[in-house]
């Protein structure tokens, strides 16, 4: 089959006027979810706003010249949506949702079903890229059989050194809607700044946002772009990255991050693990975010933490020969070790960067591991191998900087990155969860 015809073998065409009866059976056949309801009415405008070109019309010709006797169905004027499964307006995509689903193409019906609402979104989505409007329509028989390779497919948004409008947000997770993506990764604060509104420690954003008026998200602000994301299956998983990358704490809570002086006059290094306040604030922070966010995963970074600062800190050093801790990275591990018991008490399950595993921190067997180096020593597939050879879970980042685009050559590099290209057997390969 030439190239062409491969492309437009998964094409439809149907007349506008024909898109009022699929709407109504749509909403029809939609029950009482209204999740399901909401994604009818979104993908009715979406279908509404499919063109087609006249490049496009010219090739079709064509490709209709060449259809093989019974293939041309006609006019699609029906989707029948049949959800074999329970329908609840409270639940939350997790990391373990069945997104499988059914879509075929015969005579002028189309049927889509799965036995979720995740699945039947993930249809939807195939489905409205399958049409396009004309003056005329065709269709060819056609069916698919849908789930995806990785349970964990999503972005990572930094809204900390740059901050993100609401509105944009919601842009950017329309196209993750739109890419069979399912996970919003929302690096919340950073060193540049402290844009989360924190009804426990107001301060935080008060001294820590670039605006303590306009560039912060409250509590109705993360709760919108929560259910904007529930409601197209997708995740939002917030992260607190510590003990590093928390300068912006410093200008409301100095006394939780370390004196650095020694090094710079006046400078704050990381958060100081050797201190009690430290963990009691820290609890009390993941606590009001535990009670914010409804995914099961919290990301708590640990990526790129200077020792510089903890080995001229004097009480610091004094405090780890007391402790029997003989190097910085016994202390690390020391203070992850604190930080995922404090998450694991409030229901949360921990992801850590991969310098948490590299520095041999300790890790539970359900901590995720999110790998992300690959330049001079660091090669993503020799951690990924070891990550899972470890039998931990991994998340793999390295391939998909956004951030390192130089030509358009790069794009193919981002197709052909394979997560489980690392030689490793079946058992670990099975333990890439995907990434982003």
């Amino acid at each position: 089959m030439e190239q062409d015809n491969v492309g437009l073998s998964f094409e439809r065409i149907v007349r506008k006027e024909r898109l009022l009866g699929i709407h109504k059976a749509l909403a029809e056949n939609s029950g009482n979810c209204l999740i399901l309801q909401n994604a009818f009415e979104r993908y009715f405008k979406i279908l509404q706003q499919n063109t087609i070109s006249q490049a496009t019309v010219r090739r079709l010709k064509s490709f209709r010249a060449n259809l093989t006797e019974g293939s041309n169905l006609g006019l699609i004027t029906n989707l029948t949506v049949n959800l074999n499964g329970e329908c609840s307006d409270n639940d939350y995509p997790s990391l373990d949702i069945n997104e499988t689903y059914i879509l075929n193409v015969t005579q002028s019906v189309v049927q889509l079903a799965s036995s979720s609402i995740w699945g039947i979104l993930r249809g939807l989505e195939s489905f409205s890229q399958l049409l396009y409007l004309g003056s005329d329509g065709y269709t060819v028989r056609h069916g698919i059989y849908d789930y995806p390779r990785y349970k964990h497919r999503g972005l990572l948004l930094d809204t900390s050194r740059h901050f993100i409008p609401l509105k944009q947000i919601y842009q950017i997770i329309d196209a993750l809607e739109y890419n069979k993506m399912n996970v919003f990764h929302w690096h919340l604060v950073d060193d540049q700044s402290f844009p989360f509104v924190s009804q426990k420690f107001p301060e935080l954003s008060q001294y820590g946002a670039y605006d303590p008026e306009l560039y912060v998200y409250n509590t109705t602000d993360v709760q919108a772009v929560i259910e904007y994301a529930r409601q197209r299956g997708i995740r939002v998983m917030p992260e607190i990255d510590t003990p590093g990358h928390t300068r912006s704490w410093g200008a409301s809570h100095p006394e939780i991050l370390t004196d650095c002086s020694v090094v710079q006059s006046g400078a704050l290094g990381p958060l100081d693990p050797t201190k009690t306040e430290t963990y009691t604030f820290l609890n009390d922070l993941l606590s009001e975010v535990r009670g914010v966010f409804k995914d099961a995963y919290i990301h708590l970074g640990g990526d790129e933490v200077g020792f510089e600062c903890w080995e001229n800190n004097e009480d610091i050093v004094k405090y780890m020969a007391s402790n029997d801790i003989s190097t910085y990275e016994d202390l690390e591990s020391y203070y992850i070790q604190k930080i995922i018991n404090s998450a694991n008490s409030l229901k949360f399950n921990s992801i850590v960067w991969e310098e948490v595993f590299v520095n041999g921190v300790t890790l539970p067997n359900d901590t995720i591991v999110h790998v992300w180096r690959d330049y001079g020593n660091f090669k993503w597939v020799e951690t990924m191998k070891s990550v899972t050879e470890s039998n931990k879970p991994a998340l793999l980042s390295a391939c998909w900087y956004l951030d390192h685009l130089q030509t358009g050559g790069d794009w193919q590099g981002f197709y052909e990155c394979d997560p489980t290209n690392f030689g490793g057997n079946e058992e670990e390969q099975n333990l890439v969860l995907g990434g982003m």
